[in-house]
């Protein structure tokens, strides 16, 4: 890429602060251990379109997939996608966890979630 593919505007990427902290709260559930009063008060200052956008974030699983295409091109270890899959419990225990606060901000509910009780 040049110089002018660079800086043309139709370049850019917009993006959502939703994405950052869904990825950052993602890693912090995969690689530490975390709880759920660290956030407590923390989407008490989300609106309710930007609890949606976060919420989606949190779901879609980026994670495994950027671990899957190091263990496909880099040839890494299997392990580490097993370890990404044995945290996804808590991953589902944290959106519920989301709804439950959020439960006057009329978000609509995945019932899927509900369900892996």
């Amino acid at each position: 890429m040049d110089l002018y593919e660079f800086l043309n505007p139709l370049n850019f990427v917009i993006d959502y602060k939703e994405r950052d902290i869904g990825e950052y709260i993602k890693s912090y559930i995969i690689n530490k251990n975390f709880s759920f009063s660290q956030f407590n008060n923390y989407f008490n200052s989300f609106t309710r379109d930007s609890l949606i956008l976060l919420i989606s974030r949190i779901l879609f699983p980026s994670y495994f997939f950027d671990i899957y295409e190091n263990i496909v091109i880099d040839n890494k270890s299997e392990k580490d996608i097993k370890n990404i899959i044995s945290k996804n419990k808590n991953i589902i225990s944290f959106l519920k966890y989301i709804f439950n606060v959020s439960q006057d901000m009329n978000i609509p509910y995945i019932y899927w979630i509900k369900k892996s009780d």
